[in-house]
């Protein structure tokens, strides 16, 4: 490992969740503060903000002052909003990106961020002329009504990564590990994830004869 892509975890915060961060972090701040540039003034929609990206990406649009519509299924719902969304609306209703719309006054949100695989199609319609849309699931709509699309993939940076682990060592971000399993049972942790069960990452366990952590 490159010693320059390290960053000390914060005191306190269990090894867990700090394996499961630095990816889904990563990806939301290169998302917001790179490929869209959310200002605090705009209106982000956040398609997907039940999985853990999605989830960070409402935390950290909320603590910079940006109103946040989120979309999620209704067991979700209160994690989101307690996250920071203004709005939540359920993903399972078709008509959701109309429903969206409404919320903006018709016009459309400035800005959205997909995290739904296959969910890109319907995003952009949540959108208004000229806005600005970033996926993470590699399935980018074509280019409409003056929307802007970027295919976001996380890249290493140890001081994007730093400056998040203080929020998460502070407790203004919180994600979710969805399981913590042995090494024994790798193979269970990967079908896992690969089927992107619910309830978050999968973490695995190695533990050390001599230390036995």
């Amino acid at each position: 490992m490159d010693a320059d892509l390290l960053v000390l975890k914060p005191l306190g915060v269990p090894w867990d969740t700090a394996a499961a961060f630095p990816v889904p972090a990563l990806t939301a701040e290169q998302v917001l503060s790179e490929a869209l540039k959310v200002a605090g003034n705009e209106t982000l929609l956040v398609h997907g903000a039940g999985g853990t990206t999605g989830g960070l990406a409402v935390q950290l649009a909320a603590l910079r002052g940006v109103r946040v519509i989120a979309t999620s299924g209704p067991s979700s719902t209160a994690r989101v909003v307690q996250a920071g969304a203004a709005e939540v609306v359920d993903y399972h209703d078709s008509d959701w990106p109309d429903r969206v719309r409404e919320l903006t006054g018709g016009v459309g949100v400035e800005a959205a961020v997909n995290a739904v695989s296959g969910g890109s199609a319907d995003t952009v319609l949540a959108l208004r002329e000229g806005g600005r849309m970033a996926t993470i699931t590699g399935d980018p709509p074509a280019a409409e009504r003056g929307i802007s699309v970027a295919d976001v993939y996380v890249r290493p940076d140890s001081t994007q990564l730093e400056e998040l682990c203080l929020l998460l060592g502070d407790g203004r971000l919180t994600p979710s590990v969805g399981a913590a399993l042995p090494l024994a049972e790798a193979a269970t942790a990967l079908e896992r994830a690969v089927s992107g069960a619910k309830g978050g990452p999968v973490v695995l366990r190695v533990t050390s004869g001599r230390t036995g952590t």
